[in-house]
């Protein structure tokens, strides 16, 4: 029940984006940007380079300090114009139909980190509480409102998920864990480099929630090394430097 308030509380309050146009940075991300309209067959350039490439050609590494380099929500875009051609609702669609599940993974990493508040009927449990505000907090409306916000959308839903299969290594001591958490940072990364900041995050929390060992630790911190190796490189190969 407390998952299934959370979605369809997401999917109302945005309902009404559905129906909006492209908007500010959608033009040079999509309807403008050649590389992202020419679909499947651009995938190869959205991942060597710069974001812009499609709308700026070679001097798009000067057109905004620091590069950009956020490739997965470019090739979604990029998937959807091959199937859907220029549509508005589809990109809304997606980034409702995104934010809800973002929302439902918020709510179940906060229910297996902070499990000693979450006792009680669970609609005044401090997990759901905290996920029903954060899911209605109008900070969030610019990012969902606009297609290009995916970009955020995918990045905070790896994030979130690399938090949770770190809670499920801690846990388990597998290491197809430890695969996942590499899979969907790297993801996450590729998505918009502020992912970085979970490396601190991921680890704090579990260290607030969980009594191990030093060793556990510095094992989670291993693939999300891993994955920000993996993007530094990818960024490295496609803009000529790291640096944002």
């Amino acid at each position: 029940m407390q998952y299934l308030v959370i979605v369809i509380v997401s999917l109302l309050i945005y309902s009404n984006t559905l129906f909006f146009k492209y908007a500010l940075d959608d033009g040079l991300i999509i309807t403008d940007n050649k590389v992202t309209k020419k679909g499947f067959s651009g995938l190869g350039e959205i991942f060597t380079k710069n974001s812009f490439y499609g709308v700026f050609g070679d001097k798009a590494n000067k057109f905004l300090p620091g590069g950009r380099y956020r490739p997965l929500s470019q090739a979604l875009f990029a998937v959807e114009y091959q199937i859907f051609g220029l549509s508005p609702f589809i990109g809304h669609l997606f980034n409702v139909l995104l934010y809800g599940l973002l929302c439902m993974l918020l709510l179940k990493v906060l229910k297996i980190t902070f499990e000693k508040y979450d006792t009680g009927p669970w609609y005044v449990s401090v997990p759901f509480i905290a996920t029903l505000l954060s899911t209605c907090h109008p900070l969030h409306t610019e990012v969902v409102a606009n297609i290009k916000g995916c970009d955020e959308l995918l990045a905070l839903t790896g994030s979130l998920a690399a938090w949770y299969f770190s809670i499920m290594y801690f846990k388990n001591q597998k290491f197809t864990s430890l695969l996942l958490i590499f899979i969907v940072y790297t993801l996450a990364l590729l998505s918009k480099e502020n992912a970085v900041t979970f490396m601190a995050i991921i680890p704090l929390s579990l260290f607030f929630a969980y009594k191990k060992t030093i060793k556990n630790y510095l094992i989670i911190l291993i693939p999300l090394f891993l994955g920000l190796a993996v993007y530094a490189g990818l960024r490295y190969n496609a803009l000529g430097f790291i640096n944002t």
